[in-house]
């Protein structure tokens, strides 16, 4: 089934396709809300359910919490141990391990990033 687009739908894909913070819901109501400010929190919601099942965007689940990528190439995310930052990483990164039965689609790998490290040094 076509949806058809709507202006909130856009600015929410907008938003995300502009920034690598990889987002919480709230977080991209409070940007939308600046441009449409009568936009609900469900229809935010709402909006990224749709751009998931369109491909636009991607939802990860870290540490019980959805959080929002906008860039659905493929590639894989370092989460800060630390300061909870997440950072897309190459997937070139990872080697692909040899498990014919098995279809690896998600790496997340964790670490602290270089300000953080400054803290433990």
């Amino acid at each position: 089934m076509q949806r058809r687009d709507t202006k909130q739908r856009r600015e929410v894909l907008a938003y995300l396709r502009g920034v690598y913070t990889h987002p919480r819901a709230e977080d991209i109501h409070e940007h939308v809300q600046k441009m449409i400010p009568n936009i609900t929190l469900a229809t935010v919601y709402r909006n990224l359910h749709i751009l998931q099942e369109e491909g636009k965007v991607n939802i990860l689940e870290i540490e019980n919490q959805f959080r929002f990528d906008g860039h659905t190439d493929k590639h894989y995310h370092l989460i800060c141990n630390d300061c909870k930052k997440i950072f897309d990483v190459d997937k070139s990164i990872v080697k692909k391990p040899n498990m014919p039965n098995f279809h690896i689609y998600d790496v997340m790998l964790k670490g602290l990033c270089k300000r953080c490290q400054k803290h433990y040094n």
